[in-house]
């Protein structure tokens, strides 16, 4: 399985996955109060003159970035309020993959997977083949995996269920599996809510998992509000928990490191 890694990501055309005409329509400055590794990982994930480009408040990229999120294979117990890359910030949403539908819908591209299409922005896209190429091998390997994988979802502008905000889906950066195989909160009682999603979490693929995150997408699954269908491209999350996974094991470590320079 390839390893995402933030220098993989600091190698790619960064004008091509995120288009011009989306930048120059939607201008924002990153604040100060950023940490080192948050600006580091930002840079890095969308390229590094991010950081001249506006003021981020819906909410802030720094609300975005304060949950740590648990890599494969740890899946902690998840307590209220913990639900890493669930806050997202709008402005940047916005600033790198278009500011409505229209603007969205004419970068997104059809990525073949398992005999369906699935459309999705440059960058999420590119991310998304080698998951697929991955996830072939992995199938071949072990059949049973192919019950998790269709249908698939990808480009929808829509509202989150329950919600006014916008979905992730709405900017195609969001990924859903089979959603027979990958339970959502909202579907059980409140009184059962997390015994259910405690127990399909658990039984829920790591090797799944796994290939998404090497890619840079983050799990539903890891959520409170559970959505175990879900994979979402946020690679700077993705490089923070990789970085900090490195500074754990490797404390004398300094920033510049061979997982993320």
């Amino acid at each position: 399985m390839r390893i995402f890694s933030c220098c993989a990501l600091a190698l790619v055309l960064v004008s091509a996955l995120f288009p011009a005409a989306v930048w120059a329509e939607n201008t924002v400055i990153l604040g100060p109060e950023l940490k080192p590794i948050d600006l580091h990982c930002l840079q890095v994930a969308y390229g590094e003159n991010i950081a001249a480009r506006g003021f981020f408040t819906d909410p802030t990229v720094l609300e975005s970035l304060a949950d740590s999120y648990p890599l494969e294979p740890q899946r902690p117990n998840v307590h209220v309020g913990q639900h890493p890359g669930r806050v997202r910030s709008y402005a940047l949403l916005r600033a790198l993959y278009g500011k409505d539908k229209m603007a969205v819908q004419a970068h997104v591209q059809a990525v073949s997977a398992f005999g369906q299409r699935v459309y999705l922005s440059p960058a999420a896209a590119q991310a998304f083949r080698r998951v697929v190429q991955t996830l072939e091998a992995l199938t071949l390997r072990k059949p049973y995996l192919r019950a998790y994988m269709l249908p698939m979802g990808g480009f929808a502008w829509r509202s989150i269920a329950g919600e006014n905000r916008l979905s992730p889906h709405s900017f195609g950066i969001a990924v859903d599996l089979n959603p027979a195989k990958g339970i959502y909160w909202r579907w059980s009682t409140p009184q059962k809510r997390q015994s259910i999603g405690a127990a399909a979490r658990a039984a829920y693929p790591s090797e799944i998992v796994a290939a998404f995150e090497a890619e840079g997408f983050i799990w539903g699954g890891k959520w409170y509000e559970y959505d175990l269908m879900h994979f979402e491209y946020r690679p700077e999350i993705i490089c923070k928990a990789k970085r900090k996974a490195s500074e754990q094991a490797l404390p004398s470590q300094s920033l510049k490191d061979p997982i993320c320079p």
